[in-house]
This record gives C-alpha cells, structure tokens and sequence, in this order.
C-alpha cells in the first residue's frame, strides 16, 4: 500500500537538490577553465536539472502545507518526476519567467536540444531514429562542442541563480523550502557566483541591477 511522503524528507531532499545543483555548477566553471567544454557542457546541464528537481519538490512541499495533501499515488507519481530528465529540465526552463531572460536558450530546453546536447557531450556513438540506430550518420564526437555553446549555457544556469538570489535577499521573491532563504541564498552566494562567472547576459544584467539596487528588507521585531 502507497504511503504519503515524509514532508520533513522532503524538504530536505529539496535543499540538497538545490546545494548540489550548486556544486555541479561550480564544477562545470573549473572545467570550462581548463577548456574542457563537453565534460562542462553536461555538468552544467545536470546543474540545470537538479534545478528543476528542486522545483518539483518545492512544489509538492509548499501545497502539501498550504492546500492540503495529495493522496499518496499521486505523491509518489510526483516524486517519481524527479528521476524525468526532460521534465526537471522543463521545471528550470518555466521557473526562468522570473525575470524572463535568455529566451533562446530556454526554447532549447523546450524542444529537446539541451538534453541532445548533453548526451552529445559525453557519449561517442551513431544517433538513433526511433528505435534503429542510423547506420549511415556521422559518428558523434564529443569533443565538437563548441567553447561557445557551453558558455552560454553555463551563463543560463548562472544568471538564473544570481536572480534568485538576489531576489530572495532583497524581497521580491520567496522560496517554499525555508532552510534555503536562511543558509544558501545569501549575499555570500551572490558575490561567490559574480566573482566566478562575470558573465551575465543583458537582459538578465538589467534585473539583477534593478533588484540589487534595492536595500535589504528589515525584520519586524
């Protein structure tokens, strides 16, 4: 018999998703350094996508608590979402409306080509069409991805965070797992993050400027 998820579990699962997202995406910027665009290419996707796991916990947490909880079948399709790579991609690209930026590479997400890209990143092989493999293709190498290709998605994943962040510390955002808001999405991680990638693409430049520029919110007593 199907029993409800331990919310507390939950949580926790929610925060470590989001720290190792952290970490993976620190590590795809020390390999991206020493020129190893394929092995960063796919850390910075796996990054993208813990992301996204984060979300799907997020969310189950935060309306578990607040509506009410699911049955126990639907908590565990729920859960079993987390191990749905193109949905956990889906879940970072829809939570990227907050601001709006890098429409482009978002779309990607959407039509399939990040997770493409990142099996292309560490597998050589012949593509498959359906369920044959074409004999006739060109071999995939690996070693093709471009510098400029894997800037640019570490740059997503990197924007993404930074606005988070910053939102959450100034008060334009809130998260629903709180351990997050208190340890993680400080303004150690935003100056951490800035000093490891100052890249930022424009139009998200533009709001984390917007946001940053806004004193911090005081605590009521």
């Amino acid at each position: 018999m199907t029993q409800q998820v331990n919310l507390r579990k939950m949580d926790r699962m929610g925060a470590l998703s989001f720290e190792n997202a952290l970490r993976l995406h620190e590590d795809s910027i020390l390999l991206f350094r020493h020129q190893r665009f394929p092995s960063a290419y796919a850390l910075s996707a796996l990054s993208l996508e813990e992301i996204g796991k984060y979300w799907i916990i997020e969310d189950l947490v935060w309306h578990s608590r607040t509506d009410g909880r699911f049955t126990p079948e639907w908590e565990e399709k729920i859960v079993c979402l987390t191990y749905n790579h193109r949905h956990k991609q889906k879940q970072f690209a829809y939570h990227v409306d907050i601001p709006m930026f890098a429409k482009r590479a978002i779309r990607d997400i959407y039509d399939g080509k990040v997770e493409k890209k990142k099996q292309d990143a560490i597998y050589v092989g012949l593509p498959r069409r359906g369920k044959h493999v074409d004999l006739k293709a060109r071999i995939n190498n690996p070693s093709r991805l471009s510098e400029r290709q894997t800037q640019t998605q570490i740059t997503v994943v990197n924007d993404f965070l930074l606005c988070l962040a910053v939102g959450v510390v100034k008060g334009f955002y809130t998260v629903g797992i709180w351990a997050l808001e208190e340890d993680v999405l400080t303004h150690d991680l935003i100056q951490r993050l800035r000093n490891l990638w100052p890249e930022m693409a424009p139009s998200a430049s533009k709001d984390f400027q917007r946001m940053y520029a806004h004193p911090d919110p005081v605590d009521d007593e």
